[in-house]
């Protein structure tokens, strides 16, 4: 009963509380090197845009964004900027020289609106613009997606 009291008045109230984490060059908006996290106070109906735009995170500059773990956003696309936040939710943004999460390895649940935008510009794995990254497990940069032979390039 208390949850959902307090839940009520977060809702009643006209500031939400969210945490961000950014992870990669983006970091420096919020002060750190590779990776740096911070709560932050928004208004009732603020969008991740919005959030973005006021740490001064270039949307060029954004990779994956997950919201309360659900995959929300990948590179070349803008599908989460007009993404409401709420009360409570935890939100990641890789910058575009990170690779995929490695808990992630095996899929991630998809937002609806993901879903809409890579539904008209086709599959994530062939559709986006190759993204340089740097992976630690190659010590280096790489691209993705990984250009094939027969593309002939």
């Amino acid at each position: 009963m208390r949850i959902m009291v307090s839940r009520l008045n977060a809702w009643l109230s006209s500031v939400h509380n969210i945490d961000i984490a950014l992870y990669g060059p983006i970091a420096k908006a919020l002060g750190g090197k590779h990776i740096a996290k911070t709560d932050l106070e928004i208004e009732l109906g603020t969008t991740l845009g919005e959030v973005m735009e006021k740490l001064g995170v270039d949307r060029n500059e954004k990779g994956y964004v997950f919201i309360n773990s659900v995959l929300c956003d990948v590179p070349g696309l803008d599908a989460s900027r007009n993404q409401v936040l709420e009360d409570g939710d935890h939100v990641g943004v890789f910058s575009l020289v990170y690779m995929w999460p490695y808990q992630y390895r095996d899929g991630a649940r998809m937002s609806e609106a993901l879903k809409q935008a890579l539904g008209e510009r086709g599959d994530m794995y062939s559709s986006l613009h190759p993204t340089t990254y740097y992976s630690p497990t190659v010590r280096g940069y790489c691209t993705w997606p990984a250009r094939k032979a027969s593309q002939g390039h």
